[in-house]
């Protein structure tokens, strides 16, 4: 993406659109693996109590 000077043509809908769901499947993408990572580490303690 570049900046728009106004010398330039406009950035494109359908290309901000793709953006728009590139940015929410990525978002989406991270918060699970951070989620999915906190899991491991909560159950790991869990068994490391329980020894």
């Amino acid at each position: 993406m570049e900046e728009n000077t106004g010398k330039s043509e406009p950035i494109d809908p359908i290309f901000v659109e793709n953006l728009d769901h590139l940015t929410c499947k990525v978002t989406k993408d991270i918060c699970r693996r951070i989620l999915e990572e906190n899991k491991e580490e909560t159950f790991g303690t869990a068994c490391l109590l329980n020894r």
